[in-house]
Order: structure tokens, then C-alpha cells, then sequence
């Protein structure tokens, strides 16, 4: 089984979480995010082919062979995957694009489009600090960010345009959370690289 079928297993159970938690004005924290992801992966750990560069270990822990040349190679892939976060949302909108309302579709649409370009900026900054920060913490706060950002844009699209609208206010609350956590999140992790 491949890594990526275990992410879309993630991405969807987060999804399922996502609009019970957001029609009830609840959080999904990181932490939630993370404790989903390491039981997915458990749960396929040994059908699982480790990516080139890195080596399975007990626990369903992943370590690199040549640690320098693994944060060369995250570098680019936190970046591919800034990219693919905008793409996703992009084609998340695009299911209401004909369905939703003019004055909601712009809200949403303004609400996707900027969280978007925030989570992957927030992503570039976290590549950034893999020279001088902790690279396991950094990537593992990268992926959960991006898992989360990919769950909402799943649910965004798979959502009735109708039920969206009635979810606005909410998915915008849930959106501010979220993104005050993940700012505080790197936030402390680059005041350790400063620190160091």
C-alpha cells in the first residue's frame, strides 16, 4: 500500500469529523489531527513501502538514512505540496461555482481562496526553518496543517451548495481558529530557531 492512499484515508476521515465539528462551531485541533493520522498509519504499517531515503522503524516511526539529504528533498516537497494545497481549494470552489448563490459563492469563495494562500504561506515559512529547526517537528507540523486544509477542502467539496450556505458563519469560525492555531504553532517554532 502506498502513502498516499493512507493520506486519502486520513483527509476523508477528517472530513466526516470536520462537518459534524463545524455545524456544532467545534474545533478539530492539530493534536486531533495528528492522533488520526498515526492510526491510519498504524493500522497500514506493514503493508506499507517506506519512501526512498527513509527507513521503517517499531512504532510506525519513519527515519531518514542521510538526514541531510532528506531535508533537501522535504524542502521541495513542503513546497510541492503549498501548491497542491491552492489547487485542491481551487477545485473544491468549483463544484458551486453554478450552484450557490452569487453573495454566498463570493464569500466562500473569498474565505477559500485567502485561507488557502495563508496555509501555504505558512507552509513556506515552515520549509524555511528546516535548516536551523528540528526537521521531525517542522515536517510533522507541515503535514498536520496541510492534512487539516485538505479535509476542509474536501468537505467543501462534497458539501450540497445549499448546506454550505447555511454553514458560512461557522465554516468562517472554524477557519479563524484554525489558523490562529497553526500561527502560534509556527510562531513557537520559529522563536526556537531563533533561540538555537
Amino acid at each position: 500500500m502506498e502513502g498516499l492512499e493512507v493520506a486519502k484515508r486520513v483527509v476523508e476521515r477528517l472530513a466526516s469529523i470536520l462537518e459534524e465539528r463545524i455545524a456544532e462551531l467545534k474545533p478539530l485541533t492539530l493534536a486531533e489531527v495528528a492522533e488520526v493520522l498515526r492510526e491510519e498509519l498504524c493500522r497500514a504499517w506493514d503493508s506499507l513501502e517506506p519512501p526512498q531515503g527513509l527507513v521503517k522503524k517499531e512504532g510506525c516511526i519513519l527515519e531518514p538514512v542521510d538526514v541531510k539529504a532528506y531535508v533537501e528533498r522535504l524542502q521541495d516537497e513542503i513546497a510541492k505540496l503549498a501548491n497542491h494545497l491552492i489547487d485542491v481549494a481551487m477545485e473544491a470552489l468549483a463544484k458551486h461555482v453554478e450552484t450557490m448563490d452569487g453573495n454566498y459563492y463570493a464569500r466562500l469563495s473569498w474565505l477559500i481562496v485567502s485561507h488557502s494562500s495563508r496555509v501555504a504561506h505558512r507552509l513556506a515559512k515552515l520549509a524555511s526553518m528546516l535548516a536551523t529547526a528540528n526537521p521531525t517537528l517542522v515536517e510533522l507540523s507541515a503535514t498536520l496543517i496541510a492534512l487539516r486544509a485538505l479535509a476542509l477542502y474536501r468537505l467543501v467539496s462534497r458539501l450540497d451548495s445549499k448546506k454550505l450556505e447555511r454553514l458560512i458563519e461557522n465554516l468562517e469560525a472554524f477557519i479563524a481558529g484554525a489558523e490562529s492555531e497553526e500561527e502560534t504553532l509556527v510562531e513557537r517554532l520559529g522563536s526556537v530557531v531563533v533561540e538555537a
